[in-house]
């Protein structure tokens, strides 16, 4: 498990305010998730890893995806940088 902080935006009296105030959740992640991003980390391209991991291209978008949501992360390399700040892979 993982603690994840996100800002979160409030709406109130018609005008829109967005509040840093960090909240805090646990996200759970699997043994599958680790190997996509360390195989991302090790320079895999999305195919080959989909090859490895024995799913089509686009389910594995979809779990990128989810994973990028997840941990608050623009793009596939900030999702690699987060998970080896945080040693969930090496």
């Amino acid at each position: 498990m993982v603690k994840v902080y996100k800002n979160i935006c409030l709406f109130g009296f018609g005008r829109y305010i967005c509040a840093m105030k960090e909240i805090e959740y646990t996200a759970s992640i699997t043994e599958e998730d680790k190997k996509i991003v360390q195989m991302l980390a090790n320079g895999m391209k999305g195919n080959q890893i989909a090859a490895k991991m024995k799913m089509n291209e686009n389910t594995l978008a979809f779990n990128l995806s989810i994973l990028r949501a997840k941990f608050n992360c623009s793009n596939s390399m900030s999702l690699v940088v987060y998970f080896l700040r945080n040693k969930i892979i090496n």
